[in-house]
């Protein structure tokens, strides 16, 4: 087994795509591995062998009580060594997160490192004064543009167990179909 092999379970933001996929391509290494633009609810999750139907199961049974939902990318933010679009609301992401982690016991999202969830769209990571340029661009592109609207209605889980992300599962929220795998 490849002790590199990770999983994630993320929500797709396909509409922010066109404002800010070439930023993303500049300043996002991820976006070379086939991560698309999103707002991570789990990671890590688990590893890719351990996605059985019963963990995809336990999962869907977590996102059940969450209904699809409409935000917005309206704020730049920014990490030391990220750049980010907020949602707004961010509410329905946290509680996300929390179901999932309720769901499975003894996993914490992003390895437990902060101590505060703070749902965002990554639009780049890097030393600080790379950082400094995308937060300037990230934000002279908002401010053309203004806010990307958005819908929520499926959580994905995004594998990597060759080098390259990719998708395993879709999961729609709420009281919706079935899940899906490629």
């Amino acid at each position: 087994m490849d002790e590199q092999a990770e999983s994630a379970v993320i929500a797709r933001v396909d509409e922010a795509e066109p404002l800010i996929g070439a930023l993303r391509q500049r300043y996002e290494p991820a976006t070379a591995l086939g991560v698309p633009a999103h707002i991570t609810l789990y990671y890590p999750f688990t590893r890719p062998a351990q996605l059985t139907a019963q963990v995809l199961q336990t999962l869907r049974l977590a996102l059940v009580q969450t209904q699809a939902f409409g935000f917005r990318l309206t704020r730049v933010g920014r990490f030391p060594r990220v750049v980010y679009l907020a949602p707004e609301p961010a509410g329905p992401f946290v509680e996300l997160i929390l179901s999932i982690g309720r769901s499975f016991p003894g996993t914490q999202p992003y390895r437990g490192r902060y101590p505060e969830i703070v749902p965002h769209l990554t639009v780049a990571r890097g030393d600080e004064p790379l950082m400094d340029q995308a937060h300037a661009e990230l934000q002279a592109t908002m401010a053309r543009s203004g806010p990307i609207s958005a819908y929520c209605s499926a959580v994905e889980v995004m594998e990597n167990s060759q080098g390259h992300w990719r998708q395993h599962s879709v999961l729609p929220l709420g009281q919706g179909q079935e899940v899906r795998e490629p």
